[in-house]
Order: structure tokens, then sequence, then C-alpha cells
């Protein structure tokens, strides 16, 4: 079973979306977990205002398709 912060590291630090051209993401240490399946479900953050916002979960298939 992969852990957290394994699915974690498998992106950059910061990085764009294809739906989201210009926008700035990263993926939240503190609110990705690993749900009772033992999927991991990551939460990304958009930069919005120099402030890092909530923006949207997903498995990290579905975020390693969108990331750009």
């Amino acid at each position: 079973m992969i852990r957290v912060q394994s699915a974690i590291d498998l992106f950059p630090p910061t990085f764009g979306l294809k739906a989201f051209p210009g926008e700035v993401f990263r993926i939240s240490e503190t609110a990705s977990y690993i749900n009772d399946n033992g999927v991991v479900i990551l939460y990304s953050q958009r930069l919005i205002e120099n402030r890092w916002v909530d923006f949207a979960k997903g498995r990290v298939c579905d975020f390693r398709r969108e990331v750009i």
C-alpha cells in the first residue's frame, strides 16, 4: 500500500492543471489521507492572491492525468 507522503512526492511542489491554464496548484500534505478502502486521496490547493485555498480532491491517478 502506498503511503500518503509517497504519493505526494510523485508531484512537483507546484504545478498546473489542464483545465485551469495559468493557475498554480499544490498537493496539501495536511489534508490528504488514506480512505477506508486503503486508497490515497490527495487534496489540492489553489494559489489565490498569495494564499493557498483548498480546491479539489482525487486519487493519485486522477491528478496524474490532469497535471501539466
